[in-house]
């Protein structure tokens, strides 16, 4: 498998991984964020406190179009609710949901997801081995990307 640059993705989902505190630390979001400002600004609201709205939650995914021609959307994916560097904060489980999701909704939009190589590692120390398994299992269609 030719490995693509993700940040070369024109047409399809660029999906990462985020917390759910409404804070871009790292890697791929962040530059995601700089890239589109909306998808930075609505992952902030969707994690804030409004009144009568769920905070976002370890499974939940939100999806942004980015682009109509070509059609590119970025998802992100509450993997894991905390950040940090001294332990593992990606949950496996809520990382397996979020894929499930993601593939669901690919096959529903016809537009191959596209993941980044080690997702779940920058701000959620998640192994990849464990985290290339649950690709694997619960969104198979996926193009793994450096970035």
């Amino acid at each position: 498998m030719k490995l693509k640059l993700i940040r070369d993705v024109e047409t399809g989902i660029i999906a990462h991984q985020v917390c759910c505190t409404g804070v871009i630390h790292t890697g791929l979001g962040k530059a995601i964020a700089a890239k589109w400002s909306a998808v930075g600004l609505e992952y902030q609201r969707f994690c804030g406190p409004d009144a009568g709205r769920a905070r976002f939650v370890p499974g939940k995914v939100q999806m942004i179009r980015v682009s109509s021609i070509p059609e590119l959307w970025v998802c992100s994916m509450a993997g894991q609710n905390l950040h940090g560097s001294k332990k593992r904060y990606t949950d496996y489980g809520a990382l397996a949901l979020c894929l499930s999701k993601l593939h669901r909704k690919s096959l529903e939009l016809q537009l191959t997801p596209f993941l980044p190589h080690k997702l779940g590692w920058s701000g959620g120390r998640g192994e990849w081995s464990a985290v290339r398994s649950l690709i694997e299992q619960h969104c198979p269609n996926a193009i793994i990307c450096i970035d």
